[in-house]
């Protein structure tokens, strides 16, 4: 999941940290300051507070974390799916082949439409 969210989030030209463990992923989205500027977005909580509002999807602000507020970073978690059928159509549909794109949309639907929300909230300058 933390790699799936990492390739969409850098097709979008967010820098993003490469995840090794964990359950969140730590977006920067400078490269959208400018349109998100317009939107009323200057800081890591008016961009978690658009986002919720407009999409539904919550992301926690970095300041939360000690990081500068006027940052455009957020933490994004990735747990919204069920681990038990996850980890069981791991051991049984894809013992020897990687989890891919179709593992993703059926084992963990909700955070795909999350990525989708956000990669259309993004593409629309930080709108609906």
């Amino acid at each position: 999941m933390g790699n799936y969210l990492y390739n969409r989030l850098r097709s979008l030209h967010v820098y993003i940290p490469i995840p090794e463990d964990g359950f969140y992923l730590f977006p920067d989205f400078s490269r959208y300051r400018v349109r998100l500027m317009v939107q009323g977005i200057h800081n890591s909580g008016d961009l978690c507070d658009k986002l919720l509002n407009d999409t539904g999807v919550a992301l926690l602000p970095s300041f939360d974390f000690g990081r500068p507020s006027r940052e455009l970073t957020a933490r994004l978690s990735y747990v919204d799916f069920d681990g038990a059928n996850a980890l069981k159509v791991s051991k049984t549909d894809y013992t020897d082949k990687p989890l891919d794109q179709k593992f993703i949309q059926r084992c963990c639907p909700n955070m795909a439409e999350v990525k989708d929300r956000n990669e259309m909230w993004l593409k629309n300058g930080g709108s609906k």
